[in-house]
């Protein structure tokens, strides 16, 4: 489903590549974890893929158009935007009629555990919440391909447990 071939990213400040080289198949289907420590790319290297950095050189080659839905590590989320508003607009943004959109967002306010807070802004949220908006807003769109960055890190264990298995049960469906 997904080749990625010879990417290389640069940052010219300071003149060292964030990732060099980087070459993988994803069939469709998988699971593909990146592993490594702080700072060796791995968010760097989602990003290209998903289309919001520019590599220096290679390239990405998707054998068929797919839907990205993408779980930031630090949030991303409109601050001028409700927990309702922002797991919405990616709906909106795809023209989804309006009574869908409340039964999805409803669906998943329920399974992430923030219906009582939907109508709430983030800087009224916990870190943790915050990163479930996330979460919920890449799944409202029902991806094809879901790219997640450290999507479990601002969670307690309790709250990041519940969601993988969310996340694994939308991945069998």
């Amino acid at each position: 489903m997904l080749t990625v071939t010879h990417i290389t990213k640069t940052f010219h400040l300071h003149g060292k590549s964030a990732i060099r080289d980087i070459n993988l198949t994803v069939p469709e289907g998988q699971f593909l974890n990146l592993l490594g420590p702080s700072g060796c790319g791995k968010s760097t290297l989602l990003r290209i893929i998903a289309g919001l950095l520019p590599a220096n050189q290679g390239e990405i080659h998707w054998d068929r158009p797919v839907r990205l839905g993408f779980v930031f590590q630090h949030f991303a989320l409109f601050p001028y935007l409700t927990v309702l508003e922002n797991i919405t607009f990616g709906l909106r943004m795809q023209h989804v009629p309006i009574e869908q959109q409340q039964k999805i967002v409803s669906e998943l306010l329920s399974e992430v555990g923030l219906a009582d807070v939907a109508h709430k802004y983030p800087k009224e949220l916990s870190g943790g919440m915050r990163q479930r908006v996330g979460i919920a807003r890449a799944l409202a769109i029902n991806p094809d391909v879901l790219l997640l960055d450290e999507p479990f890190s601002a969670l307690d264990e309790f709250t990041a447990e519940k969601l993988r298995a969310l996340l694994l049960e939308v991945w069998e469906r």
